[in-house]
């Protein structure tokens, strides 16, 4: 009887073992399996953060450029209406008196100061908008090197935490195993 429960404790402390072995290649493989399903997850997360920032800086560069534009037709549209003005000023000096000429020139004058007062106006817009886009850029590349930097961070954090976990996990199991032995 002593010999065959010496036998049957053999027997059970093989087992153990093989069963130990397998748990500790289960493990192995859970934590590679997490580890790559985790970086996939945050590689696309930043992914699709990127591809936002980059949508946002296309948008803000293609509606400066459309300002941009609108600003110079607006700067060359001034630009002809004051050639216009001044050929229609002189014309009218010829035909006019010494009145009507004072008159009529007062009035293409501030016409023509207005027009290049708009003309500034949008180009001082255009400009700003520049200057805020730019702004935009910076804070986008910013945040994506923190959004990274964090990534890794967590990363790491979680892979120690589950080899923490698995180790601790192990170690209650070993013990069982080992009291189980020492019981038979």
């Amino acid at each position: 009887e002593a010999e065959q429960r010496q036998a049957a404790a053999e027997k059970a402390a093989e087992a153990q073992a093989a069963a130990k072995t397998k748990a500790e290649t289960e493990r192995k493989a859970q934590l590679m399996e997490l580890s790559d399903a985790r970086r996939k997850a945050h590689a696309d997360q930043l992914a699709k953060k990127t591809e936002a920032a980059e949508a946002q800086a296309e948008a803000l560069r293609i509606d400066l450029e459309e300002r941009q534009a609108a600003a110079a037709a607006a700067m060359e549209a001034a630009l002809e209406a004051k050639k216009k003005a001044e050929k229609e000023r002189k014309a009218q000096v010829l035909e006019l008196s010494d009145i009507r000429r004072k008159v009529q020139t007062e009035i293409l004058s501030k016409a023509a100061e207005a027009a290049e007062a708009q003309a500034e106006a949008l180009q001082k817009e255009a400009e700003q908008r520049q200057a805020a886009a730019e702004k935009a850029a910076e804070a986008q590349a910013a945040a994506k090197t923190k959004a990274e930097t964090e990534r890794k961070a967590q990363l790491m954090e979680l892979s120690d935490a589950r080899r923490k976990a698995h180790a601790d996990q192990l170690a209650k199991k070993t013990e069982a195993a080992e009291a189980q032995a020492e019981a038979l």
